[in-house]
C-alpha cells in the first residue's frame, strides 16, 4: 500500500469521524464545540525520516485550541504528543502585536499554532503562551525561554544545534546543548527592529521573516526595519464585545514605507591593505523562476508567475 493512501486512510479517522449535533440548531450551537464540521487537522507534516506524520488538532471541547499530534506510519496509530492545556493550563493573553502577526498569517486558533521539525528529525519545536519548547522525540518538552515577552519567528539551525527567535524587535539564538542564550542583533525598540518582517513584507509579499541563517550556522543575516517614516494612524476593531482603537503605523498608497537595511558581518574576511566589496544584482526573470519553484505564490490574471517575490501585486494600490 502506498505511504500516501496510509496516510490518508489514517488521518480520514480524524477528518471524517461524524459530528454529535444538539437537538435545536442555536445561535450558541453553531459556534461552539465540537465544530458542526467535524473534527480537521491543520498543519500537516511528514517527518524528515518519513516515518510519521505529525499535525494538529482542536480539542473536542474547544476545537479552537490546538495540541500537536502523531500519525505513526508502522504502527498506524494516532498520538497526542502535547497537550497544550498541560503545559499552560490558564490559557494565554496575546499582546496587540503578536495579534497582528497571526492575523497577518491568517492563524485563528490558539494553543499550539506552529511547530517545526529538526533538521535530523529527532524533535520538534514549537511556541507556546509566548515561550518556546522543545520536545525530543520520546521525551518530555523542555522549556527554552520563560520571558514575559513573546518569542516569535522561532526555527531550528540548518545543523540542528540552534534555535533562533525574535523577542522585542531583537534577534536571539540559544545553543541546545548548553542552553546558552545569546543576543544576536543590537536591541530593537520604538520603531526601529532586527530580523523582523515589516508590514508590507508580511502582508503583501508573503515574507513572514526578516533573518536568515547560512547553511554552515555560521553566520545570520538580518534586517533592520525603520517604521518612523511611516505615518501613524488608528485602526479600528469592531467585534461582539464592542468597539476598540488600536494604533497602528500603516503605509497607506503614496506614503512612505519602512526604511530597511540588510545587515551581515564581512569581518572575517577583510584582509590587511584594500579590500574589495561587489554587489550582483540578479536578472529578475530568472530570480522569480528560480523562487516560484521554491516556494509557488499566488499571481493574478495575466500576471508574471511568482511576481510577488519582488513586489506587491498589481492588483493591489500602493508602493
Amino acid at each position: 500500500m502506498s505511504l500516501v493512501l496510509r496516510l490518508f486512510i489514517g488521518l480520514s479517522v480524524i477528518v471524517f469521524a461524524p459530528t454529535a449535533f444538539a437537538d435545536e440548531l442555536t445561535v450558541d450551537r453553531l459556534v461552539g464545540s465540537p465544530s458542526l464540521n467535524g473534527a480537521s487537522v491543520v498543519g500537516l507534516q511528514l517527518s524528515p525520516d518519513g516515518t510519521r506524520v505529525t499535525y494538529l488538532k482542536g480539542k473536542q471541547e474547544d476545537f479552537r485550541t490546538q495540541d500537536l499530534w502523531e500519525f505513526n506510519i508502522a504502527d498506524n496509530e494516532h498520538r497526542l504528543l502535547v497537550d497544550s492545556a498541560l503545559l499552560l493550563p490558564e490559557g494565554e493573553e496575546l499582546t496587540e502585536v503578536e495579534i497582528a502577526r497571526r492575523n497577518r498569517q491568517r492563524i485563528f486558533a490558539s494553543g499550539i499554532v506552529e511547530y517545526y521539525w529538526s533538521p535530523d528529525g529527532q524533535a520538534l519545536l514549537f511556541p507556546l503562551g509566548g515561550d518556546l519548547y522543545y520536545l525530543p522525540l520520546g521525551g518530555e518538552a523542555q522549556r527554552l525561554t520563560e520571558t514575559e515577552a513573546f518569542e516569535t519567528d522561532s526555527r531550528f539551525s540548518p545543523g540542528g544545534h540552534y534555535v533562533s527567535y525574535i523577542r522585542e524587535q531583537t534577534l536571539f539564538v540559544i545553543e541546545i546543548a548548553s542552553g546558552e542564550n545569546r543576543q544576536i542583533s543590537p536591541a530593537g525598540g520604538d520603531t526601529i527592529s532586527y530580523g523582523v518582517a515589516d508590514f508590507a513584507a508580511q502582508e503583501e509579499m508573503y515574507r513572514s521573516t526578516g533573518y536568515w541563517w547560512s547553511p554552515d550556522e555560521r553566520h545570520l543575516a538580518y534586517t533592520r526595519i525603520d517604521e518612523a517614516p511611516i505615518r501613524l494612524v488608528n485602526r479600528y476593531e469592531i467585534n461582539a464585545d464592542g468597539i476598540r482603537t488600536v494604533p497602528q503605523r500603516y503605509p497607506f498608497a503614496g506614503t512612505d514605507n519602512a526604511h530597511r537595511i540588510y545587515r551581515f558581518s564581512v569581518k572575517e574576511y577583510l584582509k590587511e591593505e584594500d579590500n574589495q566589496i561587489r554587489i550582483y544584482f540578479k536578472a529578475t526573470m530568472p530570480y522569480l523562476r528560480e523562487m516560484q519553484e521554491q516556494n509557488p505564490l499566488p499571481s493574478i490574471m495575466l500576471n508574471v508567475k511568482g511576481v510577488s517575490h519582488i513586489r506587491k501585486p498589481q492588483c493591489h494600490f500602493g508602493w
